[in-house]
């Protein structure tokens, strides 16, 4: 950056009269894939899962039978590889020197923010697509037939077999849906939701429907009455809403089990961090922001998804 790109600040065509320098610095939500995403550090440019299947339900053994025998059988793999992120910011030593506002050139916190965003858009992605890229087990993370390991066990689901926008009739059924999940042997593993993921088109609704005292009813288009019932998705469940900015659907929305109980993953190689050096030749001054992180998920249990309608 020069000077001469910056006249309203600096050499003879400043403003005469200028006070502040308005900047994109405002107050912020918390990072929100943090509180969803499994957040581990990584050792290495690659990180390996791999998955082992469990048996079916035991049968019954009539007196003076053999035992029958069983296995486990091999389940499916999932490779993290670490990706980089950054940008380089040069400004000139005139400008720094000549530069009568702080606030104006703040490069470190302009060049945090933009890792930030780019770290919300990186964890928003894997619901983005979660309808059509495929995972592990050769289907999408969110998916009416995902194939179980255990030879035939058949499949699980965990996408609603009709798509439908949010709503306590909708979420009742994605409830449900995820406690029939399966494992990789057929049997279920009961899966407790904690977070109703949402875009920001649906933050009031989500809120509405999980944390009215009574049970909510819809009652005209966008709109909620509460009934004389309990709700039971605040007292039974303590599903907690969460808003993610950077989901590309408005109508999407999702399940999440708590971090332990579901195989979704964010690894950091390279934490954020910022460098600076100065090019001896020309007197510009370079700040560098970089990261480098893997995400994703191995499994999709504890998971679940629908488009809306």
């Amino acid at each position: 950056m020069r000077r001469e790109q910056f006249t309203d600040i600096v050499l003879e065509d400043a403003l005469p009269a200028l006070e502040e320098v308005i900047t994109d610095t405002l107050e912020e939500f918390p990072m929100e894939h943090e509180e969803v995403f499994n957040v581990r550090n990584m050792d290495r440019g690659i990180t390996q899962h791999t998955g082992v299947t469990g048996i079916p339900a035991v049968g019954t053994v009539s007196e003076g039978e053999e035992y029958p025998q069983d296995r486990m059988y091999q389940g499916y793999d999932k490779t993290y590889r670490a990706v980089k992120y950054g940008v380089i910011v040069p400004i000139t030593q005139e400008l720094l020197d000549d530069n009568e506002h702080e606030e104006a050139f703040d490069r470190a916190e302009q060049m945090a923010r933009a890792m930030r965003e780019a770290e919300r858009i990186s964890a928003a992605g894997i619901f983005n697509n979660g309808f059509t890229d495929t995972g592990p087990d050769g289907v999408s993370l969110f998916n009416t037939a995902h194939p179980l390991a255990y030879p035939g066990a058949g499949t699980s689901s965990n996408r609603l077999a009709v798509d439908a926008d949010l709503s306590l009739t909708s979420l009742e059924d994605m409830v449900t849906l995820m406690r029939k999940t399966q494992d990789q042997a057929g049997k279920k593993v009961l899966v407790r939701p904690r977070s109703l993921i949402v875009p920001p088109e649906l933050e009031f609704l989500a809120h509405e429907l999980l944390e009215s005292e009574s049970k909510p009813q819809a009652s005209t288009a966008g709109s909620l009455t509460e009934v004389n019932a309990t709700n039971s998705m605040r007292t039974r469940y303590g599903l907690k809403p969460t808003v993610f900015d950077y989901l590309t659907d408005d109508d999407a929305w999702f399940l999440a089990a708590a971090k332990g109980s579901h195989k979704m993953f964010w690894y950091w190689r390279k934490s954020p961090s910022t460098s600076s050096d100065m090019e001896f030749k020309s007197d510009v001054a370079l700040l560098k922001v970089t990261a480098r992180w893997a995400n994703g998920y191995s499994d999709f249990r504890g998971l679940a998804g629908t488009t809306g309608a």
